[in-house]
């Protein structure tokens, strides 16, 4: 079974995915797909030829230069998308999965329309301000984090489409104890 983790940014995705890791499951990370992607020599080019060359510099992404392109355009933003999304589509398709629940954590998951590819969605949850608090913590700029989560659907959108809610707004064990009921639940076929 393969399971999507989405969430907006700050929301505790990688909190939630390493807890399920400590639990024995396998976790995937789009963000690290994506990573991978940005060394591609074919994606260099692509995003070079899309963004010019302040984008690309020494066979590497400037991720910042990127970002301030498409966080303040929402054409660059789609172009990127179209560019990496299929991608990373592509390479989560081929994550194997039949032997048991596989987690992939993927933000973009309804926004890239990529629900098709799981079984089942979990949407991990905590409130604007948490998440402002943790992505401020993690060194993004107040600015960036807004437009970023601009660029996301707000949580009540995604929640009712998702299968499973986690809120995160919790201690550590709490969390643990709510993934083991999301993990029971998709043992017994929730």
């Amino acid at each position: 079974m393969l399971v999507g983790v989405t969430g907006n940014l700050g929301a505790g995705k990688s909190e939630f995915c390493r807890t399920l890791e400590r639990f024995g499951y396998r976790t995937f990370d789009s963000d690290r797909i994506v990573d991978l992607l940005y060394k591609d020599a074919q994606v260099l080019s692509q995003l070079e030829i899309a963004f010019g060359e302040e984008v690309v510099k020494g066979g590497a992404v400037d991720r910042n230069a990127l970002a301030s392109k498409v966080f303040n355009s929402s054409l660059s933003l789609k172009l990127l998308n179209s560019i990496i999304h299929p991608l990373v589509r592509d390479r989560i398709a081929r994550i194997p999965h039949y032997d048991g629940i596989v987690f992939v954590e993927v933000p973009l998951l309804y926004e890239a329309k990529m629900q098709g590819l799981f079984d089942k969605v979990v949407l991990v949850r905590a409130s604007h301000e948490t998440c402002r608090k943790r992505a401020l913590k993690r060194g993004f700029p107040e600015e960036e984090f807004e437009r970023r989560v601009a660029s996301q659907y707000a949580a009540d959108r995604v929640e009712a489409m998702a299968d499973f809610v986690v809120d995160t707004e919790c201690t550590p064990g709490e969390l643990g104890e709510k993934a083991e009921k999301v993990i029971a639940r998709l043992k017994g076929g929730a």
